[in-house]
């Protein structure tokens, strides 16, 4: 089942381009520690959940649809794209204006969200009508920023009311601690009770825990917003493809069964074993670690990621 990825925002553009990546990566690897008929459902799989590509298409195009006030980073993002030669964003499917929204809440939501309901829903609708069977949203976002977090649940409520039956999964990024934006308190209260209301999963990952992970177990001397997308993109990397249970590639539908018990215990975080870096293919790196590791040792290497 198809997954269409919604980047809002610098931040939710940022992340979406490296998970991307890191997903082709995965499925482009050599050595994957499974049979070749397995590797071959697996990529086959994991090309029509995350990508398009028709016949004519020289490269695998991302189901996504970016949106931002400023051009700046979606046109980055676009080249970056292109300069990886592997893959690509379609033309057409980005929404962007030359004014931002000032990491003002109320602007992205009251202002710039109404003027952009029409355009964006009709993008969305465009990537959704291009699935063979659509199997839900992946919303990217922050939520310290006005543009990530007003626009970001302006959308997500929107996508709500017009596709009532598909799953919506937000992942938001929480700021540091000690402060990235004055405003960014109420823009993450504001944000995560209209996340509440219309997400079924909100999956939190907090920048200073992705920095720690970084200067810990990466061992980043100086860590860089480009280092701690990368550990994000591999932990949903990890969380997303398909895996095989019950003789079937498990969906959103059965993700959500599992860890949303309950509509009102929708915030979720991500624990990640082992740290390593986005070049390594996710089965194979799991495999080099089962391989070689006790439960004991394991689960040692699980609590320090407290």
């Amino acid at each position: 089942m198809a997954v269409v990825t919604i980047q809002i925002g610098q931040c939710g553009n940022q992340i979406g381009r490296q998970l991307f990546s890191t997903i082709h990566n995965d499925i482009t690897a050599k050595q994957t520690a499974v049979s070749s008929s397995q590797n071959d459902d697996y990529t086959s799989a994991s090309l029509q959940r995350f990508f398009r590509r028709e016949t004519d298409m020289h490269m695998p195009e991302a189901r996504a649809v970016m949106v931002d006030m400023e051009h700046k980073v979606v046109t980055r993002m676009m080249s970056e794209a292109n300069k990886e030669g592997m893959w690509k964003y379609g033309k057409g499917q980005q929404y962007f204006k030359n004014s931002g929204s000032g990491n003002n809440w109320a602007h992205g939501y009251l202002v710039h969200g109404p003027e952009a309901q029409e355009s964006v829903l009709e993008l969305v609708r465009r990537e959704a009508e291009a699935c063979d069977r659509l199997g839900g949203f992946l919303c990217l976002m922050s939520l310290a920023g006005g543009t990530g977090s007003g626009l970001g649940a302006f959308i997500t409520g929107c996508l709500r009311e017009h596709f009532a039956h598909a799953h919506i999964i937000n992942q938001v990024v929480a700021p540091y601690g000690d402060g990235e934006v004055i405003v960014q308190d109420y823009n993450t209260v504001l944000t995560l009770s209209r996340l509440h209301r219309d997400s079924d999963a909100v999956i939190v990952a907090e920048n200073e825990e992705l920095h720690k992970v970084c200067a810990t177990r990466l061992a980043h001397k100086h860590v860089a917003f480009s280092h701690m997308n990368s550990v994000l993109a591999h932990q949903l990397g990890a969380l997303l493809q398909p895996a095989a249970t019950c003789g079937r590639a498990c969906t959103l539908s059965d993700m959500l069964e599992a860890l949303v018990s309950h509509p009102d215990y929708k915030l979720l975080s991500m624990m990640h074993v082992p740290q390593v870096t986005a070049f390594l293919p996710l089965v194979f790196c799991l495999f080099r670690l089962f391989k070689r590791m006790l439960w004991a040792a394991f689960t040692r290497c699980l609590c320090t990621l407290y």
